[in-house]
């Protein structure tokens, strides 16, 4: 089909659209290519420097460790000879030191001064140049440099030590100190050797290093004082120079020793040194980085609005044409309605012959009309259907209706059944579980009672004895029949007799207090307790009071608080303990407590070094009157009360498993 020339514009208009974006994905590569250079050369200054900054110390450090190995320095014999007139030795004395001393600083200039001392107080031997030595102040040298941080560092490492930067009051410039011991072949130390090492040269290699006039170079110590500075005349000072406040404290908050900031409309880039724990910082203004990226924006932005000019003309020119020609035709539609769709002339459309867009949607809407007649006739014949069949439907939902609401009456008449079933179910289940409770109180008195009974009727027979035996003295002593002898063994009999009274009312006094103890103690008040403190407190008050022999080991995986009944809880630890002492074969008791957190409840495991419970006792260990050591007089009530209590009072429980596991609820 052939097309209008104005149609034509619409993509001619994408293009120019497509040439504006173009244009400005071009001008920001190219921006972001020169701002990522500039933020290369800052990163790659800041390496250089750092590689340089550490070469430069250790080139240093290997002359000092070179010179106190030498046979001149580790010569000690003259330091007996210093005096203060000369502030050490004179300049005729240590001439082989002294000699040693210039050729090396011929060599290395950066070196302000290099000078020997006395390790006691590090009292000046030997400085070279001598008008330096010659300069110490009498009071210095009577001192001695001992405070000084160089000297302690080379006396406990007994190594080579760096010093804190700081401002030589000679020279003016900042320094550090490199020391290092000057050992005898005890390795004892007999002196100090250090070399007063200029920065002057780090200052000039920032100074270099500057690729803008705006571009700040900088290192400064861990205490934030400058050590070197792009510009040199800033160090000119008579001492450290602090770095900016906020510049340090931005940086020495920083996550990473490597990392690229923005401070005061500038970008900083930095790196910390581990080795002197210095930092060198890059500064750039932000207009230098950011200049590239805006000037490519106002390229863009001249461009795009050209273009955006051009292509709106267009655009009128081709909406205004076609605007003309689609409001005949929408004219001629706003006057179709559903329902006068089957008497519309579609021969007033078929009247417009065009042969552009306007032509083809005109031919379009001329189909679409006569298949929405052919639609509305289909339509007609379904709907008169659907309404027969719609009647013959509702009949039938009613009829539905009725049995659902049949239904309904039916299940609230089983609903309110069911109801009542459960309130007999619980009544029935509340007296279940009372004559569960009263069953096993019964076991448990029975039980009681049955221990009682042996030495109880142990009591009473021996009682019954002990009568018989003083009706026969009374007997014989109104005879006067009684002998010395027969009643010194009739005494015996009842001491004996005395004796096992009490060991058999003893047993019975313990049953009945372990009886007691089943329902655990009155009053048991709930305390916070921390519980590595409050377990550990339990083993070495039992250990105290009952004299007993073990070791114990508490393990609490947190520093955790916790609300108990903590008399409840004691009783429940010192039956496991005393379990642990009746039980135990070994020499050497060992007691294990560790306490964890799982799933929002604590749990304490408690184990001992002995051999454990043996298979057959497991599974009943816990009921009353179980026990292995029955014929020792052991009731078996011990393990019985810690369930109780823990089930009953503590609302947790107790297993068994290589070791006892409590379980509380936090």
């Amino acid at each position: 089909m052939k097309i209008k020339t104005r149609f034509m514009l619409i993509p001619l208009s994408i293009i120019f659209l497509s040439l504006i974006t173009l244009t400005i994905i071009v001008n920001i590569v190219i921006a972001s290519i020169t701002y990522n250079s500039i933020n290369d050369k800052q990163e790659q200054l800041v390496e250089s420097v750092s590689i340089i900054v550490d070469e430069y110390i250790s080139e240093h450090i290997n002359v000092i460790n070179f010179l106190k190995d030498s046979d001149q320095v580790k010569d000690t014999s003259e330091y007996v000879d210093i005096s203060l007139e000369y502030r050490g030795l004179s300049d005729e004395q240590g001439l082989p030191v002294r000699k040693l001393f210039s050729e090396v600083m011929a060599v290395y200039s950066n070196f302000a001064y290099l000078e020997t001392f006395t390790p006691d107080r590090a009292i000046n031997v030997v400085l070279e140049p001598y008008e330096a030595q010659l300069a110490i102040s009498e009071a210095d040298y009577s001192e001695g440099f001992w405070h000084r941080d160089w000297y302690s560092g080379a006396m406990n490492t007994k190594d080579t030590y760096v010093s804190e930067a700081y401002m030589s009051a000679s020279i003016m410039e900042p320094v550090i100190a490199i020391s290092s011991p000057i050992m005898d072949e005890a390795n004892e130390i007999n002196g100090i050797l250090i070399g007063t090492l200029k920065l002057t040269l780090l200052s000039e290699v920032m100074s270099d290093l500057k690729f803008s006039e705006s571009s700040i170079n900088l290192i400064f110590d861990k205490n934030g004082h400058l050590v070197a500075h792009s510009d040199i005349d800033l160090l000119n000072r008579d001492q450290l120079v602090q770095v900016d406040d906020s510049l340090y404290g931005t940086i020495l908050n920083a996550d990473t020793d490597h990392s690229i900031l923005e401070y005061d409309n500038k970008t900083v880039h930095f790196t910390r040194l581990t080795s002197s724990q210095w930092t060198i910082v890059s500064l750039e203004e932000v207009k230098e980085v950011s200049g590239p990226i805006s000037n490519a924006i106002v390229r863009s932005l001249i461009l795009m609005l050209v273009i955006l000019f051009i292509s709106l003309v267009i655009l009128y020119i081709n909406a205004h044409t076609t605007v003309l020609d689609i409001e005949s035709l929408t004219n001629k539609i706003k006057s179709i309605t559903i329902n006068n769709i089957s008497k519309v002339d579609i021969e007033t459309f078929k009247k417009v012959t065009r042969d552009d867009e306007i032509g083809v949607l005109n031919e379009s809407y001329i189909e679409m009309l006569i298949q929405l007649n052919q639609y509305s006739h289909e339509m007609e014949s379904i709907i008169k259907v659907r309404t027969g069949q719609l009647s013959h439907a509702n009949i039938e939902l009613e009829v539905a209706l009725e049995e659902v609401n049949a239904q309904k009456e039916m299940l609230e008449k089983n609903n309110s059944r069911l109801k009542e079933s459960i309130k007999e179910n619980k009544l029935m289940l509340q007296e279940l579980s009372e004559s569960k409770k009263m069953a096993a109180l019964g076991s448990v008195v029975k039980g009681v009672a049955h221990e009682i009974n042996t030495p109880l009727g142990n009591a009473v027979t021996t009682i019954s004895y002990a009568s018989s035996i003083i009706d026969k003295i009374n007997s014989k002593l109104n005879d006067n029949k009684l002998g010395k002898d027969e009643l010194d063994k009739s005494l015996i009999h009842l001491i004996e007799a005395n004796q096992a009274v009490e060991t058999n009312l003893s047993m019975i006094v313990n049953l009945i207090k372990n009886f007691k103890q089943m329902i655990g103690t009155e009053n048991s008040h709930m305390i916070e307790v921390n519980m590595n403190d409050y377990v550990s407190n339990v083993l070495e008050s039992y250990r105290n009071t009952s004299k007993s022999h073990y070791s114990y080991h508490v393990v609490c995986v947190e520093d955790m608080n916790m609300n108990l009944p903590v008399a409840d809880m004691t009783l429940v630890l010192n039956n496991l303990i005393s379990n642990s002492i009746l039980h135990c074969e070994v020499s050497n008791l060992i007691i294990v407590v560790e306490i964890k957190v799982e799933d929002k409840q604590v749990k304490l495991f408690y184990r001992d070094n002995g051999n454990g419970i043996e298979a057959s006792v497991q599974k009943e260990m816990f009921e009353p009157f179980v026990t292995s050591k029955r014929k020792d007089g052991h009731t078996g009530l011990g393990l019985h009360i810690v369930y109780n209590i823990l089930n009953h009072n503590l609302n947790g429980k107790i297993e068994y498993s290589d070791g006892f596991i409590i379980t509380l609820k936090k």
